[in-house]
């Protein structure tokens, strides 16, 4: 990382901005010389709606200029013919193993747009052989994991392929385990979509973001589903939203276990009801919410021992 220096000017406004994050990401950009917000994101841990609002206070005092907040294009992918494949199986014993690995874990041999795709993360991207393998795999792996019985198509492999270049996973450490985790995760989804008995359709947007969180506490399949019965008992089904307030109530309290949760869930404070009286113009006493119910009868008990005093009188 490069050395900074700030001068008095530099430093005057920065401390008087008052932000902690407008000081942090000045330093990032004065260290790097850019800014890339993918790449700012990771390394000050901030998410891109803080980032935002700390670049638009470092505009405002005029240490960045306003064109430095849009993030730098990245170069265009460059565009491979076949000629490039052929010479690249001539040429590069190490792009030789990978198509033979490919099409080996694909279980098909590849067409050319597929080579040039290859090619591409190979070349362009400069992902080691071995990170282009487990990246493969990775993709298999998850497209099972969702119920899919075809291997992914070479797009998909692209897509996640930039993805992991825009992260820095390019090796074969950082890819295991990023995969390992996602995997992990994916499976956890997976048997808790079991045990809620969601199955034989695909899930909605919002079921998958829902098991998903869940599968990132790293809950155990029991407390899904003990939540899952509680959720069933209160509310006559599965309501999502129910379930996930239930899930993250014990979350927060620390309670991880079954027996955890029988001994220590402490639900919410409701507010009692008022015990309104049933005699005419009875109200509970201001500031008291249990008052004993009034044994003064109502209209109807009025009337009914009139009726009775008029018959003993006829």
């Amino acid at each position: 990382m490069a050395e900074v220096r700030l001068d008095e000017r530099e430093l005057r406004l920065l401390l008087g901005s008052g932000s902690g994050d407008a000081c942090l990401l000045y330093l990032y950009i004065k260290s790097s010389g850019a800014l890339v917000l993918s790449q700012a994101a990771q390394a000050l841990q901030m998410d891109e709606p803080r980032l935002q609002l700390a670049l638009s206070l470092l505009t405002q005092l005029g240490l960045v200029a306003s064109a430095a907040a849009e993030p730098p294009r990245q170069p265009e992918p460059h565009r491979y013919t076949e000629q490039d494949v052929a010479q690249a199986q001539r040429r590069d014993q190490s792009f030789q193993l990978l198509v033979g690995e490919a099409q080996r874990r694909l279980g098909r041999t590849l067409s050319g747009e597929e080579l040039k795709t290859l090619l591409g993360l190979h070349d362009f991207l400069r992902l080691p052989t071995e990170v282009i393998g487990l990246l493969i795999h990775y993709c298999i792996q998850r497209g099972r994991s969702h119920g899919a019985s075809r291997a992914p198509s070479m797009r998909v492999i692209e897509k996640e392929g930039y993805l992991w270049a825009e992260q820095g996973i390019d090796t074969v450490e950082a890819a295991a385990a990023y995969m390992n985790r996602q995997l992990q995760q994916y499976a956890a989804m997976g048997r808790y979509q079991a045990l809620l008995g969601v199955q034989g359709r695909r899930l909605t947007a919002g079921e998958e973001r829902y098991l998903l969180q869940w599968a990132q506490l790293r809950l155990p399949d029991e407390v899904i589903a003990l939540a899952y019965e509680r959720t069933c008992l209160a509310t006559g089904g599965l309501k999502w939203p129910y379930m996930d307030a239930i899930l993250r109530r014990w979350d927060e309290q620390g309670l991880r276990t079954v027996a955890e949760i029988e001994q220590g869930d402490v639900k919410p404070a409701r507010p009692e009801r008022p015990a309104f009286t049933r005699g005419k113009g009875a109200q509970p006493a201001p500031g008291d919410m249990r008052q004993p119910v009034a044994l003064e009868p109502g209209e109807i008990e009025r009337r009914a021992i009139a009726r009775l005093h008029q018959r003993k009188e006829d």
